[in-house]
């Protein structure tokens, strides 16, 4: 079944196999282009492996600009959890890389433990599988859950995350924690500005939006691919509110992934470009 036709020709949140996307990034740039959008954002999970390798493929598509980003899992001191999307970054910022191999490392331990603790309940999968699975990319619970579903344990990603995989479900281990202050100075000293990715789904959001402001915040994800109008309204007057920069996009990752994050499919205006040309002049 084909993808519905983008709504946007901005797409700042899309992932590739360089973390736990399903399309390798000369193919998401391909259909990028293909599918009409002038501006992608990729940002994947605690990686910028996949970068060099669109931005080459990008070069085939002088209508497309990429934009550089990361997507740092984070911790508030409060005890949330949330996505911190950095973007125009300096991929080779030695401070960021260190801290993208610690995290990787961790990621790697992690999925081990996850993986013996479901052996522990009587749920068939190895190791072997789920590396396979990530073919190479940075292996996380995605490529967990969609081992699960090779072997009809679950039927989606979602199903995974919440008899399995999710806090408080019997095979949760947390990660290495990275608290707001020290993401966003991740980013900034990479040369970039940070956005709270897909805010409604850290809980009690609005009660630690003080604590990553004062961190340095820039913005917030209003246009998020599966969010409805009236949740964008009410994260936009929020921005508004905060005096934060408004992002948006679709957080895809890949055809079949999850309901709602087609690529292109969140509605990202155009004055986007102009907030992110005001703090990053170089990046567009």
């Amino acid at each position: 079944m084909s993808e519905p036709e983008p709504v946007s020709t901005i797409d700042l949140h899309t992932h590739t196999t360089a973390s736990d996307g399903t399309l390798v990034p000369t193919e998401l740039v391909r259909q990028a282009a293909q599918r009409g959008l002038r501006y992608l954002g990729i940002a994947d999970h605690d990686t910028t492996n996949g970068l060099p390798e669109a931005l080459t493929a990008a070069q085939a598509f002088p209508e497309l600009t990429i934009v550089p980003a990361v997507e740092l899992s984070a911790t508030s001191q409060h005890g949330g959890d949330f996505h911190l999307l950095g973007y125009g970054i300096d991929a080779s910022s030695p401070a960021l890389q260190r801290a993208l191999d610690a995290f990787r490392q961790d990621r790697e331990s992690r999925v081990e433990r996850i993986v013996a603790r479901l052996r522990e309940n009587n749920v068939p999968i190895t190791l072997d599988q789920v590396e396979a699975n990530a073919a190479g990319g940075a292996v996380s619970r995605a490529h967990i859950g969609r081992v699960l579903i090779e072997n009809g344990e679950v039927e989606t990603i979602n199903e995974a995350f919440d008899r399995w995989l999710g806090r408080n479900r019997p095979a949760f281990v947390p990660r290495l924690p990275l608290f707001a202050a020290d993401a966003v100075r991740l980013v900034r000293e990479a040369g970039g500005f940070s956005v709270l990715a897909h805010p409604l789904t850290m809980g009690k959001f609005e009660r630690q939006l003080p604590e990553l402001i004062e961190a340095g915040l820039a913005g917030i994800e209003v246009w998020y691919g599966p969010y409805s109008p009236e949740q964008r309204e009410l994260l936009a007057e929020l921005a508004r509110e905060y005096d934060l920069i408004a992002t948006g996009g679709s957080d895809y990752h890949g055809p079949d992934h999850r309901e709602g994050r087609d690529l292109g499919n969140a509605p990202v205006p155009d004055t986007v470009l102009d907030d992110i040309r005001r703090l990053a002049p170089e990046l567009l």
